[in-house]
């Protein structure tokens, strides 16, 4: 049996006590994903995906490969159109292009291998054309957040692949996005250097109140970092569950996942997914 969660309506499920009236409910959302469809040639991707995310909440997106995760992020970065009869919006705008409100994250940096960390990070503040003085004090400050202060100097190849990870995900944050879109972007990592990674991305984004919508392939990465799990069915993608996390916050991963209500979220997950 799942831990008892609250219903999508914002009411109490069983268990659970009455959740005090959310002032900022009838703000504009996050993102306002509505009937999206994408289809390739003969290929139905997507089917009809709808959803919503309010400001500063973290959705997690989990689906077996080929269901249409990734295609589902690429248009809400405005990097494709949608379907006739579907559309997209971010905070109220709506998606026909890569907009200066979003940052994405992909699971291969893209770092330019003949500059250094510091250029590295600079360079998609300088593309948006940030004034110089805020860039430097952004990246200053994004150099300590990332624990990369004493590889400033360094170039691509002289980092391990945990440390390159890390400044891709700089480069994006330091643009300060309203919306930061994540692409399994420690997928080709090994464990260890993962879960270090999501500390990392818990810190920053309970620091920052970032709005986050994730895809990955891992239930446990999931379950850590979110407050709602989406999980897809297979291709022609749909949501066929939208869970709601409610584990405490901050969310120390040792002490989150001796939480009985972690392993029963783990359950269930794993089980729809077939996976247990």
């Amino acid at each position: 049996m799942v831990h008892p969660i609250r219903r999508e309506d914002g009411t109490a499920g069983p268990g659970m006590p009455p959740r005090a009236r959310d002032v900022s409910s009838a703000a504009v959302p996050a993102l306002d994903v509505r009937d999206a469809s994408r289809t390739f040639g003969r290929v139905r991707a997507l089917e009809a995906v709808s959803l919503t995310m309010e400001e500063g909440e973290f959705v997690a997106v989990l689906g077996p490969s080929g269901c249409g995760k990734s295609t589902l992020l690429r248009l809400v970065a405005g990097l494709g159109p949608c379907d006739p009869g579907g559309g997209i919006a971010v905070f109220g705008e709506r998606v026909a292009k890569p907009s200066p409100h979003v940052g994405v994250v992909f699971q291969t940096y893209n770092l330019l291998p003949w500059l250094t960390v510091s250029a590295n990070l600079r360079l998609a503040a300088e593309i948006r054309g940030i004034a110089r003085p805020v860039i430097e004090e952004r990246v200053r400050a994004m150099l300590q957040v990332l624990g990369l202060a004493d590889f400033a100097a360094c170039h691509p190849h002289e980092l391990s692949g945990g440390m390159r990870q890390r400044v891709a995900l700089g480069q994006t944050l330091i643009v300060q996005p309203k919306l930061l879109l994540l692409d399994e972007p420690f997928g080709a990592l090994d464990a260890l250097t993962r879960d270090r990674l999501n500390v990392e991305l818990l810190r920053l984004c309970e620091a920052n109140r970032q709005t986050v919508l994730l895809v990955t392939h891992s239930i446990d990465e999931a379950v850590l970092l979110a407050d709602r799990v989406l999980v897809m069915s297979a291709r022609p993608g749909r949501i066929v569950e939208d869970l709601r996390i409610e584990l405490p916050r901050p969310r120390d991963p040792r002490e989150t996942r001796m939480l009985p209500a972690y392993a029963e979220y783990i359950t269930h997950l794993g089980r729809l997914m077939g996976v247990i």
